[in-house]
């Protein structure tokens, strides 16, 4: 009795587990089977799994383009074509861009790259986690009214390409007599122009076709360009065309300066948010350091102390340092006249090593000895209006090294 008593108990329990699972719903694939998409383990909306989108067929010339495709349980979608076609045309290559939207519990997250499919279709790509699909179509059938072009239509390079690289077409049929025209296409849109030439500007499938009066379009097959790495900078170099006096501070020579970076790709662009370091000097060229992205280079300024009264070019020099022929201190001195003779030009640069810079001044004789016996005249620069130099002018200049005269 008891265990008649315990099977019934059994029985009973079985009853009410089936009864409890009776109102539970089976979500069904698009196959009619169960889904074996799964949804997110905290709950939401079921990942797509319906790879094949509906209702978009290859296009046949005269047909009318499918603006939707034939929806199913778990997402909707439109339809754009490239060109925009009333009707399609012979000879043409068409591509369909379809938009779809996940219906109610689903979701387009978690879709991966180049997910669905397209009959028909000789390429079908999306992004991961994105709805938009791209199918390009082969040509349509020619006209039979028209000819054939004979020739390979071919686009160089055709593997490798990254963007900014230059894409040339060729055709090497035999027909004469026609005026061929080219066309460019980028994902089935038209870009460039009638050249057989062209250089991407942006990733996607590129294609070429030509046309002629009485004859089929022919199109190439699809060369892929991907971005191109961004180049990177190879090099800087410095130009400088300005002056510098003992006042200039270093952050002043960028009025003056032309710094230009050099790229990978052999393009160059002027810089300007540069860093300049090093200390100007009136004692032989100074050398300046400009950073930018990394890279260095150097320039050199001959900077100078600059006078239009000779007495105060002397009470300057008079207070530096001694020094030597190669630390010899830049001078530039713009005056009237130059009233030296012999040993009175030693006198006025003070015992001291100078490179003399007369260009700014606007004498137009040099007297007879006047730099005579200065023995510490390293180079001087004479003013472009000197006419004439007078007897043994340089006379006993044992350390100049350096006469710069105008030109004639």
């Amino acid at each position: 009795m008891k265990n008649i008593v315990k099977s019934i108990g059994i029985i009973s329990m079985a009853l009410v587990i089936i009864f409890s699972m009776a109102g539970c719903p089976t979500v069904e694939d698009d196959t009619g089977g169960p889904n074996t998409g799964t949804a997110p383990s905290g709950g939401g909306d079921a990942v797509i799994t319906n790879k094949a989108i509906g209702g978009v067929t290859a296009p046949v010339q005269g047909a009318t383009p499918v603006t939707a495709i034939t929806a199913n349980d778990q997402y909707t979608g439109t339809v754009t074509w490239n060109h925009s076609p009333v009707t399609f045309a012979y000879a043409t290559e068409y591509t369909a861009t379809i938009t779809l939207t996940a219906k109610s519990g689903y979701t387009l997250q978690g879709v991966t790259a180049n997910f669905f499919t397209v009959a028909g279709a000789l390429t079908v790509s999306n992004a991961a986690n994105s709805g938009v699909v791209t199918a390009t179509f082969p040509p349509t059938a020619n006209d039979p009214s028209l000819l054939d072009f004979a020739g390979d239509l071919t686009i160089s390079p055709s593997t490798g390409v990254t963007t900014g690289m230059e894409l040339t077409a060729a055709y090497n049929g035999t027909e004469t007599g026609i005026t061929i025209t080219w066309q460019w296409e980028k994902d089935g849109a038209n870009v460039g122009a009638n050249s057989n030439k062209h250089t991407p500007d942006a990733a996607g499938a590129y294609t070429v076709t030509i046309s002629a009066t009485g004859y089929n379009p022919k199109t190439s097959a699809t060369v892929t360009v991907t971005t191109a790495a961004a180049p990177t900078v190879t090099g800087i170099t410095a130009v400088y065309n300005g002056t510098a006096t003992q006042s200039t501070q270093i952050e002043d020579l960028k009025a003056d300066l032309t710094v230009t970076a050099q790229y990978s790709n052999g393009e160059s662009e002027e810089v300007t948010d540069y860093e300049l370091e090093g200390t100007l000097t009136i004692t032989g060229p100074s050398v300046i350091t400009v950073t930018w992205e990394g890279e260095t280079t150097e320039f050199t300024v001959t900077a100078f102390a600059l006078f239009t009264d000779i007495a105060d070019m002397t009470a300057f020099l008079s207070s530096q340092d001694s020094n030597t022929a190669a630390a010899a201190y830049n001078i530039r001195l713009n005056v009237d006249s130059l009233p030296w003779t012999s040993y009175e030009a030693q006198t006025a640069l003070s015992g001291k090593y100078v490179n003399l810079d007369l260009s700014g001044s606007t004498f137009t004789t040099i007297g007879n000895y006047a730099f005579n016996s200065c023995s510490l005249l390293a180079s001087v620069t004479i003013p472009e209006g000197v006419t004439s130099i007078g007897t043994q002018a340089f006379r006993n200049c044992r350390s100049l090294t350096s006469i710069t005269l105008p030109a004639i």
